[in-house]
């Protein structure tokens, strides 16, 4: 019977795909620009300035690029930078992608920040630079090549340079990088080499095929843990088919794999061919979403990064007791001296959920195989509406994350405390601890502690002596507290 099923239904998967095919266009889409890829009368202009570069880290190459600054720019303020590979293509306001109007345009309606935009053109080895910018002799070694020597052209040349008259932010979230073809994976490449320094990057029609080994991005990102990127994809079922493989294809891996990394990624498809015309048609939208707010658990990449740099220049011991959870863990100023006993871990962050400690265990658990955590967090969770259900099943697949490669790790519950703050809350609080101890009694290698009563005064409500001037946080007296509640499950 399922054999039968099996052959009644395959015909009609076949047909369900050649009808899919068939409503594809013969020939590459033509996609139109909309109002925001033209002047509109009112909006202030940026200026665009020309130059010329000799490398120093691409030895004997020269090449031209170009710097747009917006009419809002503020010298006494640190302003965003987005840098464009090909940059005579992107920085033209009659071309595709027309990015200096666009500029203009988001940037007075306050959909991205004032952006200084650098349009770097590839570099060329030879008396002149070519007519054709494209065919600049070393595009392909700079672009395709999958190293960190590009983003040392950017960061030791370029934004210097461009920083003597500019005053171009520091900070990593605040930069980013976009290309097409050859130029959309080197934007991946600058971000994933120096994630410290790019963040954002939009990529069209991009060549993750094997040129210079592009193609083994999709299998790299999938087993190194996930890097602080936030990543647009554009291409088009129309695009290049040839010896070094399939765009159309490559691009569609790089989206599962990014995805399966849990990566900030959005694609956008087409049947476009390889041109610039989809990518700058959807050109306005796209620099809104790359530029959006932080959201969700991406809204703490800074403070990851963090970590991840100084675990970097300063690796932790492995087998330690990892504290871990919302600001009231990452306040615990005092652990060392609190436990001397212990080696002790402190990986609190921001107001974290604990779903959000599940997305980052990558970067903030496993590195360090503790031998024992102490999870503290879900107050955040029941303030943004969780229901108690909610949080405990966050909790339950926040164990099953750590059991995944750490089955001999024991997991402490630090159960939800009162707090003047937030007593409005204090039966969903109550609620999901009940929930949280249950999992914990009945699961292996489970612990709990119990907090909330233990901050109660006598009239039944929490003691402000123990919070700072919040009335949310723990105070010396409430810390004290809480280390004499877990120094039992140290031993």
């Amino acid at each position: 019977m399922r054999l039968f099923a099996a052959c009644c239904v395959l015909p009609l998967i076949l047909a369900s795909s050649l009808l899919a095919q068939t409503d594809k266009p013969a020939e590459p889409q033509k996609y139109e620009l909309g109002k925001d890829s033209f002047p509109v009368e009112g909006v202030p202009t940026g200026t665009v300035t020309r130059h010329q570069w000799t490398s120093q880290v691409f030895e004997g190459t020269v090449r031209d690029y170009y710097v747009y600054v917006p009419a809002q720019y503020d010298a006494a303020k640190p302003t965003a930078v987005m840098v464009f590979q090909d940059g005579h293509a992107y920085v033209n306001k009659t071309g595709e992608y027309r990015v200096p109007v666009v500029f203009d345009n988001l940037i007075h309606q306050k959909a991205i920040p004032p952006i200084i935009g650098i349009f770097i053109d590839p570099g060329h080895r030879g008396d002149s630079l070519p007519d054709s910018r494209w065919r600049a002799n070393n595009r392909s070694f700079e672009y395709d090549t999958l190293s960190d020597q590009y983003s040392r052209l950017l960061l030791e040349e370029i934004l210097p340079e461009v920083g003597k008259s500019y005053h171009l932010t520091n900070d990593p979230a605040q930069r980013a990088i976009c290309g097409a073809s050859s130029g959309g994976i080197c934007a991946w490449t600058v971000a994933w080499e120096r994630p410290d320094a790019f963040r954002k990057v939009l990529s069209h029609i991009g060549s993750f095929t094997n040129i210079r080994g592009g193609h083994n991005y999709q299998a790299m990102i999938r087993k190194t843990p996930r890097k602080p990127i936030r990543v647009f994809l554009q291409d088009g079922d129309r695009d290049l088919n040839n010896e070094h493989g399939n765009w159309w294809l490559a691009n569609l891996e790089m989206e599962s794999s990014l995805k399966f990394a849990r990566y900030d990624v959005k694609t956008v498809w087409g049947h476009g061919g390889h041109s610039g015309n989809h990518g700058g048609a959807i050109l306005p939208e796209s620099l809104r979403w790359l530029w959006r707010a932080e959201e969700g658990p991406y809204r703490f990449e800074n403070e990851i990064a963090a970590f991840i740099a100084q675990d970097k220049s300063n690796p932790p011991p492995t087998g330690a007791v990892l504290f871990a959870g919302s600001s009231s863990i990452r306040m615990w100023k005092t652990l060392e001296q609190d436990f001397p006993e212990a080696t002790v871990l402190n990986r609190g962050f921001g107001g974290s959920q604990i779903s959000e400690n599940t997305f980052f265990a990558d970067q903030i658990v496993f590195p360090y195989k503790p031998k024992l955590i102490v999870l503290h967090a879900g107050s955040n969770d029941i303030h943004a509406g969780k229901s108690p259900e909610q949080v405990a099943a966050d909790f339950k697949e926040y164990v099953a994350k750590v059991r995944s490669r750490l089955p001999d790790t024991r997991i402490v519950f630090m159960e939800i405390n009162s707090s003047p703050a937030r007593w409005a809350e204090a039966d969903r609080q109550k609620e999901a601890n009940r929930l949280i101890r249950e999992i914990c009694s009945t699961g292996s290698n489970l612990g709990y502690i119990e907090l909330f009563d233990a901050l109660l005064g006598p009239d039944g409500k929490p003691r402000e002596d123990l919070h700072i001037d919040d009335k949310l946080h723990p105070n010396e007296a409430g810390y004290m507290i809480r280390a004499e509640l877990v120094r039992p499950h140290l031993k």
